[in-house]
């Protein structure tokens, strides 16, 4: 979205260099960051506090489903993980 924004500013239809100067496109593309973590940081501070790991955490849904199964205390929700991914597992079998 910064490049794109960066690069109309740049360029115009003729393929000239516009009346843009490098230091304003950094400049732009610098306050569109600065935008950029401001709304996420926001957000984050906007949601419950325990779905702030799901936007931080660098861990896949394979991964956190196996470790949600194995580290599950609930055997209910050991079923409905089994129920979801019968199909996988009947492929597997």
């Amino acid at each position: 979205m910064v490049m794109g924004t960066a690069s109309a500013l740049l360029y115009k239809d003729d393929l000239s260099l516009s009346t843009w100067s490098s230091e304003n496109i950094i400049l732009t593309m610098g306050v569109c960051c600065v935008c950029m973590i401001f709304s996420f940081t926001i957000l984050l501070c906007a949601i419950d506090k325990k779905y702030t790991k799901t936007f931080t955490s660098f861990l896949t849904g394979n991964k956190c489903i196996q470790e949600y199964f194995t580290h599950g205390t609930k055997d209910e929700y050991r079923a409905q993980i089994l129920e979801c991914h019968e199909v996988r597992i009947a492929l597997l079998l």
